[in-house]
């Protein structure tokens, strides 16, 4: 039987997206509410949707609606305007993971862990629960089949991006066949973005603007889904065009649109091949160098063998800035290599300007801590805190940019420090 013939028949009914409804009429949002799940079902029974370019996807849904609309409401005529709305409602919502797509729909769940084809658990707005939905076994084993297909590099551990999704597929030696779909958010991240949803102000933006603009080196440290790589991606995106950027990710999470950021995904390449890359990037002249890749060994050696870039930022998992220095310190000097505490210091403070604490707030994250680098009298490393974040509220004590000359030709050393605080909706 051809896929448009048993697209025809479904029996479910499914909860409607509050999204949706706000851009269709409530007649067509009743319509794409009563047939949505059931074509999902229908697509996963046929595991070759994925195979089906978006026109034939098109065409394949308009043939489904043109043969249901009509048993479901005889007298009922959509104009063609409206076939393409529900057309276009159904292409966002169906990814062809039949009874998960109902789950991958829903705004309030942001990921989805499969155990087993009857085990199927989400995180509902940070809490994981069981949910009631079941996979056929055969069809189940045929989406975990189909889906490595699209893995550059398979193993028993394969992570990739799908669309919005990052899959990860965990099977034999290391376990029986399980899923994991994160689902990641289609927002463009900049500075407007972020003070939109109140993680910081217009005066934390003009900061981070002074140190791209100054060429500063800079230490990011989260702990695990802290929000580095939001964070890095809102960074990327307030670059000029012509900034010649290089990025490197474990894998590509990050959405930007900007050409000059030359991305490199390193998560699955061996050490050697890493290696290989970075020198051969020494010939490129890339001003501005990225990593948001858990790999502090790999951040150090890039760190000291792009010296040529003009600002470097670098992400690690770390609960605390302290925590962040110590990893870098003890990377940046040879294991075989004596070098006491001081000089230690003196070569972090040599390769990094400030550290940024980020920390898992609600939907994002808010910015914990900035601390600038300094050396103490007896040559130990001091964390000085420009900005915090307590009770619900930044305060912050930023230094005026020391590579602004100001008009009236004042010493920046001299000039008073503002101090402000940004009262916001993390207060409770």
């Amino acid at each position: 039987m051809a896929l448009k013939d048993r697209l025809k028949q479904f029996d479910l009914l499914p909860e409607l997206d509050e999204e949706r409804k706000t851009v269709m009429t409530p007649e067509i949002v009743s319509l794409c509410g009563e047939i949505s799940s059931c074509l999902s079902a229908k697509i996963a029974s046929i595991p070759v949707w994925f195979e089906y370019s978006e026109e034939e996807q098109k065409e394949l849904i308009l043939n489904f609606i043109n043969v249901k609309i009509p048993e479901m409401i005889p007298n009922k005529i959509l104009t063609e305007a409206e076939k393409e709305q529900i057309v276009a409602h159904f292409l966002n919502m169906v990814y062809g993971f039949g009874p998960l797509d109902f789950l991958i729909a829903k705004n309030e769940i942001s990921a989805i862990i499969v155990d087993s084809f009857d085990r199927v658990y989400v995180n509902l707005n940070g809490d994981v629960i069981k949910s009631d939905v079941i996979l056929d076994s055969r069809q189940y084993e045929a989406l975990i089949e189909k889906l490595l297909t699209f893995a550059k590099v398979k193993g028993p551990v394969t992570s990739f991006r799908f669309g919005n999704l990052f899959v990860t597929i965990v099977t034999e030696p290391v376990s029986s066949n399980r899923l994991f779909i994160k689902k990641l958010s289609g927002k463009y991240f900049n500075f407007e973005c972020l003070e939109e949803e109140q993680i910081f102000d217009k005066e934390i933006s003009k900061f981070f603007k002074s140190l791209i603009a100054s060429n500063s080196n800079i230490l990011v440290s989260a702990p695990v889904h802290g929000g580095k790589t939001v964070f890095i991606n809102s960074i990327l995106n307030e670059l000029e065009s012509d900034a010649r950027a290089v990025l490197f990710e474990d894998n590509s999470l990050i959405n930007t649109d900007n050409i000059s950021v030359a991305r490199y995904c390193v998560g699955n390449i061996s050490k050697s091949e890493k290696v290989k890359l970075i020198r051969t990037l020494l010939f490129a002249g890339d001003k501005f160098v990225f990593s948001d890749v858990d790999d502090v060994e790999f951040n150090c050696f890039l760190l000291k063998s792009m010296q040529v870039c003009e600002g470097f930022w670098a992400t690690v998992c770390a609960d605390s800035p302290d925590e962040a220095v110590s990893l870098f310190s003890k990377n940046l000097v040879r294991s075989s290599d004596y070098v006491c505490e001081p000089e230690q210091a003196a070569r972090l403070l040599n390769n990094f300007d400030y550290v940024i604490q980020l920390e898992k707030y609600e939907k994002h994250f808010i910015i914990k801590s900035i601390s600038a680098l300094s050396l103490s009298t007896d040559g130990k490393l001091v964390l000085n805190k420009i900005l915090s974040f307590d009770a619900g509220a930044y305060s912050y004590n930023f230094p005026q940019p020391t590579f602004v000359t100001p008009l009236d030709s004042i010493n920046v050393s001299d000039a008073p420090v503002k101090k402000n605080t940004f009262s916001s909706r993390f207060a409770k």
